[in-house]
This record gives structure tokens, C-alpha cells and sequence, in this order.
């Protein structure tokens, strides 16, 4: 079967489907109503689901208003609906909150808020902030996105190379792994919140990858995980903010070539389908050029694009400083989810498309099977492979047709 794209279905096996619970904000919100808010953060970390409780990393720093250390880390708790942020010491800044990021794939937003302590009659309980509220917005931006980095360096993370943290390592790793001791510790004392996390085993450095299992092992790649998981969140958030640009459906064979420049599996199979190497593609470039008013090349239309529409790659990335990396390269490049879900989707009501972009098996369920705290999400497929040869070239021809056909 021949097809110009393949997009990875990493349908869960059915074992691991059954052992999946798809916890929600909502369910979260009616836990806590159930209670009429009369439990502490401790109390409600140790009721949620078990697969929400397994799946998880730990930040050794954070600029967030909730502190962090070596010893007493943030923890960062997530499935792919939900996202739980909370220290693990009395003494830190931002311990009586729970932050939370409900990841809303209908609306195709990240909500902010928190779920805050308080006493009252002498009694602890729990209440929700407002959603969003506007102490997010000046780190997270007034379209809020979740600042993370990209693979394969977390700084901030225990793990934060490669989610690797054993002996045998170097450089940060190794301090990580001498100090990862001292962490486990922190577990016997009476309120420590460590208690309501499952640490899966197979790994000494649980939840890390300790050098005696395959990398692929996905039960102790947190850190790739959660990067998927706002990834796949963060492409239908980006996908959402280009609907609403004006001349969109105009110019959306000029997104899809501007976002052909992605490499997302370096497999000797498939390759990025570069539009710039087949006949024709000058022809599309000046075309291009006149519609966006500016001199550019292939490679440079998505940003060429993005300039037109008076948008920037900072308000849609959600790495932080000047980490441009998951925008443009590597395995998770958020380019290629975008481009899998706008092809996706457009190829429901395009038959030509629709030929071109076929799905296909590929055995990666096994390696989701191992986590089961994560389940790609149903809208589109988190993993792009674009071939090379002529598939790739039919591609791209369609492309240049549809760029050709734009009016002046």
C-alpha cells in the first residue's frame, strides 16, 4: 500500500485500554464536591485514580510560584487529560495550592487554576480559584500555554537528560543519581506527599530510567511522556489560533508546505518529504512570495506565514526562553503534529487528500502498553512518518496545484 504520509496509530492494546482511567478535571472537581471540600491537598493526592498516581516526574528547581528543591522536588503528576503541580515541603512557597492544567482537546485550550487549603472553623478545606486566573497569564501568555522543554533535555527535572539517572552517567545525571537517595528518604516523614505517588518498579531510580532496560521502556521515560502529552495538547491549541487567522483556508496549502520542513523519525525508510528537491517547486516559491509580499525560501515559509499573519513561534511554542527546539526538530517536533492534524482533518472532506494520507500499524502500541497512566489522544496521531521517493513527490505536486490555483 502506497502512501505519501503515514500517520502511527498507537492504539493501546486492549489490556493496557482496561487499565487506562481516563481522570478527568471534572472528575477531579467532583471528588473534591463529594467531600463538600472538607479534605487537605494530602488527603485528595492519595484518592486519585492509580494510574494518575504512577505517572509522574519530579523538578529539582522551578521558577514557578510553587518552590522546588533536590531534596523536597515539585512534583508534576499528568495523564493526557490532566496535569497536577504540587510541592512536597511544609517550608516551600506555594504549598497549600495544587495547580492544575486541565488540557481541553474540544475547546483546544489549556485551562489554568488552582485548588487551594484553607482553614476554616479551625477545619482544613479545599476551593477552587477562578479558571485562569491572571497571576498565569504573565509566564503562560494571554493564550496560555505550558512552559516545558523539549527532548531530550528537561534541566529542571530529575532525569533531565534523556530520563536517565544511574550510576554509570555523567555530568547533571550523576549528581542526580547521588542525590536521588536523599529524595526516597524524605518518604518516611510523616506528611510527606512522596507517599501518594506509585514508584513502577523494574527501575532502581524509578520513575527513571536506571541503564538496565530498554530505553523504550515508556514506564520510565516520564519526561518523554508528559512532552507528548503537551505536545499533542499544544499542536491542537497552535491548529485552533491559525482557524482564526484571516485568508486561512486560502493560504492552507502555503501552511502545509512551510510545515513539510519537520523531521520526526530518522528510520532509513522515511525521510522529510523536502517540496524544495522536486520539479515545481520554484514555481510555488514565487507564488508564495507574491502572496506573502516578501523574498523567501521553502524552508522558510511557516515562519514567512506566521510573520504575515502578525503572529510569532514564542506565543505558539511551549518551550521556554530561547528553546526553539521542539518547534523545529526531533522526534516530538510539534511542526509535524500540527501538520499531521491539519492533513487529518482536511482529508475528511478532500478525496485527493484522502489518497495520499493513508493510516497504517506500526508496533508502538507495546511500547504505550508499559505505561499505563498514558493513552494517545483520538483526534489525531502524535507520531508523523513521511516517506521518501515518489509518494512524497505526489505530495508535494498536490501542493504546488493548490498553491497555483491561490488568487492573485
Amino acid at each position: 500500500m502506497k502512501h505519501a504520509f503515514v500517520l502511527i496509530l498507537m492504539s493501546l492494546l486492549a489490556s493496557a485500554a482496561s487499565a487506562y482511567e481516563a481522570f478527568t478535571y471534572r472528575d477531579l472537581a467532583q471528588k473534591i464536591k463529594e467531600k463538600n471540600g472538607e479534605l487537605t491537598v494530602n488527603e485528595l493526592l492519595l484518592s486519585l485514580p492509580a494510574s494518575l498516581r504512577r505517572s509522574f516526574t519530579l523538578l529539582k528547581t522551578s521558577e514557578s510560584l510553587q518552590e522546588a528543591s533536590w531534596k523536597y522536588p515539585r512534583v508534576l503528576m499528568f495523564n493526557d487529560n490532566l496535569v497536577l503541580a504540587f510541592n512536597t515541603h511544609a517550608s516551600q512557597k506555594g504549598y497549600a495550592a495544587l495547580e492544575i492544567i486541565d488540557i481541553d482537546k474540544n475547546r483546544r485550550v489549556f485551562n489554568f487554576q488552582e485548588v487551594r487549603e484553607v482553614t476554616e472553623n479551625g477545619k482544613p478545606r479545599l476551593e477552587f480559584t477562578e479558571k485562569t486566573p491572571s497571576r498565569c497569564l504573565s509566564c503562560h501568555g494571554t493564550d496560555p500555554k505550558p512552559i516545558w522543554t523539549s527532548y531530550l533535555s528537561w534541566p529542571k527535572a530529575y532525569g533531565s537528560h534523556d530520563d536517565f539517572v544511574a550510576e554509570d552517567s555523567v555530568g547533571e545525571t550523576k549528581v542526580e543519581f547521588g542525590r536521588f537517595p536523599e529524595l526516597l528518604k524524605t518518604m518516611d516523614e510523616p506528611a510527606s506527599r512522596l507517599k501518594a505517588l506509585i514508584f513502577p518498579e523494574g527501575s532502581k531510580t524509578s520513575p527513571y530510567f536506571d541503564g538496565g532496560l530498554g530505553k523504550r521502556d515508556y514506564r520510565f521515560r516520564p519526561n518523554m511522556v508528559f512532552t507528548k502529552i503537551l505536545a499533542n495538547g499544544n499542536a491542537l491549541r497552535v491548529n485552533r489560533i491559525l482557524k482564526s487567522q484571516a485568508d486561512y483556508q486560502k493560504l492552507r496549502a502555503v501552511l502545509w508546505l512551510g510545515l513539510t520542513y519537520s523531521r520526526v523519525d530518522t528510520n532509513e525508510d522515511v525521510g522529510t518529504p523536502n517540496c524544495g528537491d522536486f520539479e515545481g517547486s520554484e514555481a510555488a516559491k514565487k507564488k508564495v512570495e507574491a502572496l506573502l509580499g516578501r523574498p523567501t525560501e521553502i524552508r522558510e515559509v511557516f515562519g514567512a506565514l506566521l510573520g504575515y499573519w502578525g503572529l510569532s513561534i514564542a506565543r505558539l511554542i511551549i518551550s521556554d526562553g530561547d528553546d526553539n527546539y521542539s518547534f523545529w526538530d526531533g522526534e516530538l517536533d510539534q511542526k509535524a503534529l500540527l501538520l499531521a492534524l491539519e492533513l487529518t482533518e482536511a482529508a475528511r472532506d478532500d478525496a485527493e487528500l484522502k489518497a495520499l494520507v493513508g493510516p497504517i500499524g506500526r508496533d508502538y502500541a507495546a511500547h504505550y502498553d508499559k505505561h499505563p497512566g498514558w493513552k494517545p489522544i483520538d483526534d489525531f496521531r502524535s507520531e508523523l512518518l513521511l516517506p521518501k521517493g515518489a509518494a512524497g513527490k505526489s505530495f508535494c505536486e498536490l501542493l504546488f496545484r493548490r498553491i497555483a490555483d491561490l488568487a492573485n
